[in-house]
């Protein structure tokens, strides 16, 4: 991936084929396995690293384009961002190998596309 840290916009165009299938695998992952799973983490890191390298190489807007968005992710979003950050219990430099900052950050950046849903979508379309 060095090789296109210079020149993102060549994997532009895999970016969706790529992603895609990463975030479904996240999203229902969580929403199977509850995001209180012990081994939830634990499978969903490995992803986010790839997710996170490819946010460092095409950069944010371009990653979260992809990201699912449905009203129903909100709350297991939250949920496993509280699960990852519960799991915060080594020094800043174990956390970087082990990959809990990817996550928190590619988490974290899902849920920004999350809160860009309108607010009244999230009552289920009752009214103003």
């Amino acid at each position: 991936m060095d090789k296109y840290q210079e020149q993102g916009q060549l994997m532009e165009p895999y970016l969706e084929s790529i992603i895609s299938p990463l975030m479904f695998i996240v999203r229902t992952k969580t929403i199977e396995l509850g995001a209180y799973s012990k081994e939830l983490v634990k499978i969903i890191k490995p992803l986010c690293i790839i997710i996170y390298t490819l946010v460092i190489v095409c950069g944010y807007k371009a990653v979260i384009r992809f990201f699912p968005h449905q009203v129903s992710d909100l709350e297991p979003a939250v949920s496993l961002l509280e699960k990852c950050h519960g799991t915060n219990r080594g020094t800043a430099l174990r956390q970087e190998s082990t990959g809990e900052m990817e996550t928190k950050c590619v988490i974290l950046l899902w849920l920004s596309i999350l809160v860009l849903v309108p607010s009244w979508v999230l009552y289920y379309g009752f009214p103003l």
